[in-house]
């Protein structure tokens, strides 16, 4: 049987919030150590991740310890943005699961198998990855190859936006480079559920002039015109989910500017612009 908790914490003192987190990322477990712990920290942790992977290791006695660093950390229906916020989620996995995790480099991802069980033993695989070092679309198409049909799912760390720099967690090493990959099968069954998702629209553009968190023209045209343009052009189904539900991505790296490399944030201070 399936065994598994969440917890949250809060506050500038890392070692108490990862304390509370843990507390009831644990309480399911009825006792049972943990086979895979994972933990999203902020940044404003950073000096203390490795201690609190070591905290975390001793505390919970989980087989393997995943995560990374994140600009906002989600646990349950709560998302934490604006504080220093750590959430944890521990895992027991039924008998007869397979777990494999593992570490890759950059330099790794494309030629190096990532999970250690057959194509036809795993049932999903996890993928948490650095996305200033890592070109993640060939990790993806890897694993696709090596293990056609399975479900991938995972993300890129985030970190501190005035640092290009974002922190993997694999047992108790801190990691600043390449992707930690978790592969579950055997009796473990994955089944996604998109929470919340973005589709894209238009075409990448390049920003040409800005003011802070103002975007004044795009590709050398005012900013609003280019967005008026691009849902004029959408169908009136997807104008209709626009209005009141439009955000902008951003690639992390132009070197890696693919569908991994995309973090959003909602427009503001931007009137209706549907077509009519």
């Amino acid at each position: 049987m399936l065994l598994a908790g969440s917890g949250l914490g809060l506050g500038v003192d890392a070692h108490a919030a990862l304390g509370h987190a843990l507390d009831d990322a644990l309480a399911p477990l009825r006792g049972e150590a943990p086979d895979l712990v994972l933990l999203f920290a902020s940044p404003a942790y950073a000096e203390t991740y490795a201690q609190l992977l070591s905290e975390a290791a001793r505390r919970s006695g989980a087989r393997h310890i995943v995560g990374c660093s994140a600009s906002a950390v989600i646990e349950g229906q709560r998302e934490v943005e604006d504080r220093a916020a750590i959430s944890a989620m521990a895992v027991r996995l039924p008998t007869g699961s397979l777990l494999s995790v593992r570490h890759m480099t950059s330099d790794e991802v494309a030629d190096t198998s990532a999970v250690d069980m057959s194509a036809a033993d795993c049932k999903g695989v996890l993928v948490l990855a650095d996305p200033f070092s890592t070109d993640v679309a060939e990790l993806v198409a890897a694993l696709e190859r090596d293990h056609p049909g399975v479900p991938i799912m995972g993300g890129l760390a985030t970190g501190d936006s005035s640092v290009r720099e974002t922190f993997l967690f694999c047992d108790e090493r801190v990691l600043s480079e390449g992707a930690v990959v978790v592969g579950l099968g055997g009796a473990a069954c994955v089944r996604p559920v998109v929470s919340q998702g973005c589709e894209p629209i238009g075409e990448p553009w390049t920003i040409t002039a800005a003011e802070r968190n103002i975007v004044k023209t795009i590709g050398g045209r005012p900013a609003y015109q280019v967005l008026v343009d691009t849902v004029q052009r959408l169908d009136r189904d997807k104008q209709q989910r626009v209005n009141g539900n439009l955000l902008v991505g951003l690639a992390m790296d132009e070197q890696f500017s693919s569908r991994f490399g995309m973090p959003v944030q909602r427009t503001r201070n931007c009137g209706p612009c549907w077509a009519q």
